[in-house]
């Protein structure tokens, strides 16, 4: 007997939501489009940190920040979120896609992934190290940016693409280099690149997609993953 509500559940042969009898080649509902293989019934309220470690109440983590909301008003007063899985994760062969319209801007996505202490202390001194930076940027100035402020840019984007993985209910960052972002350090494997927008028609756009690489290992017998994360 399956279990469904593991954290990343094999197929389950009925949906966890509707119980509608699944289709092993395709990774939705085809009924409520539950997302079979990485989809959670419930928020929880309590678990672990995915910085920490710490099994706490957990809180919600808006990806993008409160002072970003207040400053540049959303352009949508609602959003699609799509999901993308494969048929197989062998060949990646076929793809499907579901959308999910939500009733309300982008930037007030949230995940709940992070305890209270992470989520009011170090997360947030980083927000607020960074929003100068940010800022500048948002609108429309290209400086030399010192070491110091290529660091934290270079910090709150990986906190940023961390929550988006989250939030796709893929979390492909290892454990370590969450770790390492906790204690004020830039994880080892990570790439920033930064471009500049003609307008600000996809303001708020995103999106997160890990690509498997067989023949590139980590270990013996597990394959490297490469995430691609973008957001304007």
């Amino acid at each position: 007997m399956q279990n469904k509500f593991t954290k990343f559940p094999s197929h389950p042969n009925f949906c966890p939501q509707c119980n509608l009898a699944t289709k092993l080649d395709i990774p939705f509902c085809e009924r409520c489009k539950f997302d079979l293989r990485h989809g959670t019934l419930n928020s929880q309220k309590y678990g672990e940190c995915i910085f920490c470690f710490e099994r706490s109440k957990l809180s919600k983590e808006h990806i993008f920040p409160s002072w970003l909301r207040n400053v540049y008003e959303p352009h949508f007063l609602k959003h699609i979120h799509t999901l993308t899985r494969p048929s197989s994760y062998e060949t990646e062969a076929l793809i499907h896609s579901e959308d999910n319209q939500i009733q309300n801007d982008v930037y007030h996505t949230v995940v709940r992934n992070v305890c209270e202490s992470c989520n009011n202390g170090w997360m947030s001194d980083l927000q607020a190290n960074a929003k100068l930076i940010v800022k500048r940027l948002a609108d429309g100035h290209w400086d030399n940016f010192t070491d110091d402020e290529q660091y934290i840019l270079t910090r709150w984007s990986i906190m940023l693409s961390i929550n988006f993985q989250s939030f796709g209910r893929q979390l492909i960052a290892k454990p370590y280099q969450r770790a390492d972002l906790r204690k004020g350090k830039i994880p080892p494997g990570w790439k920033l690149f930064l471009g500049s927008l003609k307008d600000v028609k996809n303001s708020g756009y995103n999106f997160t997609r890990p690509i498997c690489i067989e023949n590139v290992q980590e270990a013996e017998g597990t394959p490297s993953t490469i995430v691609s994360a973008f957001f304007a």
